[in-house]
């Protein structure tokens, strides 16, 4: 059997099969647009992903967290753990109910709950949204940062941020607590706070961060 069968009906409609879940879509009830969108993918054999957000966005995200993150009878799941009542959750929510394409959103809570620390479990989204940092299709999200004309930190002087770089440290070598402002580990901030840190650097550079939302420890 290959990924998906289906037929098309005489009058605008038609019957998708994907891993054994029938799909019935149909111009006069989920509307032309639809349907011609869901024809147009089984023309050009579209990947199952895709197809899966054409007919279900609740499927999409259950096809590609491999059932990890989910929407079941109006509550999100993180694998067994019911998370709607969290702010991620509720935005989760939120989105599919409007018709928004949830997949980066879902990818990013699949990374988020790979976090150690319940605080930044509980906390992050909010402080992303709040600052406008925003989030990649593979779930991770971008910061800024102000280095020197070498792309060094400006307090060290040795961390290099350079284009393509990937900058480590250990978790226990970073302070956990949220109240202590500048302490140790390695700092990302909102591009609006920029103009704040450093001012007299007249020749540092802006970079943009991509940061997985597992590794953030306050």
């Amino acid at each position: 059997m290959s990924e998906y069968s289906y037929i098309i009906g005489t009058k605008n409609n038609l019957t998708l099969i994907i891993n054994s879940e029938i799909f019935n879509v149909s111009a006069s009830v989920d509307g032309v647009e639809k349907y011609q969108l869901v024809v147009k993918l089984i023309k050009e054999k579209a990947a199952l992903d895709v197809l899966y957000a054409a007919v279900s966005i609740k499927k999409q995200i259950e096809y590609i967290s491999k059932g990890r993150v989910r929407i079941d009878n109006g509550k999100v799941f993180y694998l067994d753990k019911v998370i709607d009542s969290t702010y991620i959750g509720t935005k989760l929510l939120e989105l599919h109910k409007n018709g928004f394409d949830c997949s980066a959103l879902m990818l990013f809570i699949d990374n988020l709950y790979q976090n150690t620390s319940y605080r930044s479990i509980n906390l992050l989204y909010g402080f992303l949204e709040k600052y406008n940092m925003p989030i990649t299709s593979d779930g991770y999200f971008l910061a800024y940062k102000k280095v020197g004309a070498d792309f060094k930190d400006l307090y060290s002087h040795s961390i290099d941020n350079s284009v393509g770089a990937v900058v480590k440290m250990n978790r226990n070598e970073i302070d956990d607590d949220p109240n202590s402002l500048c302490s140790a580990g390695l700092h990302f901030c909102s591009f609006d706070y920029i103009s704040k840190y450093c001012s007299e650097t007249v020749d540092a550079k802006v970079v943009i961060l991509k940061i997985n939302p597992k590794d953030v420890v306050s």
